[in-house]
């Protein structure tokens, strides 16, 4: 995969440092903390986390003196224009309630009035829903939308998993909000591996010989996104087939599989949110908007199919099965019974 920088949240943490910076100390979550504990500052697995002191840090009451109170409402991600997608202002992954609740999400996206004054990664802590889980939540105001306009701190919108848990008596009512300013702890890191959500520049299309240009002018070859600064969904490298894939494929590695479809779900069948290294998944209808890098597809992992093949994914069924079996993710339960999905494949490694 080309080294491009990219926009996504790490999901585990590379040692201990940050929780040490806030004075706490990693162990496992089936221990005793004397204050509360914080995911994502600890090496290992999620039930590894910091326990931070709760004088060192923010209380289930929340401390603060910009206090406001608001009227809560909740979203989840979605393709509909009322939900509005799976990715933030800034096309960052959507992080939901329940994901930071099982330690897999750093923070609890949350939507409000971007003409307010509030700058983008803000903290909030709101002694409403610690409360109602017994635990400091992070929430971070990432996302906004036409229906917080001129509504400044009165309206807040946040994110959970699905249609269900947006109905949360505590969310939909009134909440109290404690700005907290923008935290040093959770920054951004940046793996090699990944590909961009929308470039700084249009070089990377100028490689392939490209012409970055609105996808509603006609293009003698395929759309790609993520390779043309400005906004990822209509501004894409126009690239002709003869310099990169062909709709029937080229290449010499081909093998025949049977297909299946998986979805965001964290039962054990669908397997969650995030793939074999903890990144998030990226959904075929994602990919066809112009708003994922690519398309996650789970195989079995002892064949030498290596990470980023672009097979990153995996699971108990696909072992043994080498590249007979493949499985691709999309949005939903829905998109899952496709016909052609369902079926006979074929396959090609470039």
């Amino acid at each position: 995969m080309s080294n491009y920088p990219f926009l996504v949240v790490v999901v585990r943490a590379a040692g201990d440092a940050k929780c040490a910076a806030l004075h706490g100390t990693c162990h496992e979550t089936s221990t005793a903390c004397a204050g509360h504990y914080q995911s994502l500052l600890c090496a290992g697995h999620a039930s590894r986390q910091c326990c931070v002191p709760s004088s060192t840090h923010d209380t289930i009451e929340c401390t603060g003196t910009h206090r406001h109170h608001a009227t809560g409402t909740a979203y989840y991600p979605d393709p509909s224009p009322l939900e509005g997608g799976y990715v933030d202002m800034r096309d960052y992954p959507l992080q939901t309630l329940q994901a930071y609740l099982e330690g897999t999400a750093p923070f609890v996206t949350v939507a409000m009035d971007n003409h307010a004054g509030i700058a983008f990664d803000s903290r909030l802590c709101i002694p409403e829903l610690n409360r109602k889980y017994g635990r400091f939540i992070d929430f971070r105001v990432r996302d906004t939308g036409s229906a917080f306009t001129n509504k400044g701190y009165s309206r807040i919108d946040i994110c959970v998993r699905t249609i269900h848990d947006s109905y949360d008596s505590t969310i939909n009512g009134g909440l109290t909000l404690v700005i907290l300013g923008k935290s040093a702890v959770f920054e951004f890191e940046y793996p090699s591996n990944m590909t961009v959500l929308h470039a700084t520049d249009d070089s990377k299309c100028t490689v392939l010989n490209g012409t970055c240009k609105e996808t509603s002018s006609t293009c003698e070859g395929l759309y790609k996104p993520s390779l043309c600064a400005g906004h990822v969904n209509s501004r894409q490298c126009c690239v002709a087939s003869s310099t990169y894939d062909t709709i029937e494929c080229t290449g010499n590695h081909r093998h025949h599989a049977r297909g299946t479809a998986y979805y965001p779900d964290p039962s054990p069948e669908e397997g969650g949110y995030f793939d074999m290294r903890g990144f998030p998944l990226q959904t075929l209808q994602a990919y066809m908007k112009g708003m994922a890098p690519f398309v996650t597809v789970a195989m079995d992992s002892h064949p030498g199919i290596a990470y980023d093949t672009p097979v990153r994914d995996t699971g108990g069924a696909f072992q043994g099965k080498k590249f007979s079996r493949i499985d691709i993710y999309v949005r939903d339960r829905h998109d899952s019974y496709d016909g052609t999905i369902n079926g006979p494949l074929t396959l090609f490694f470039r």
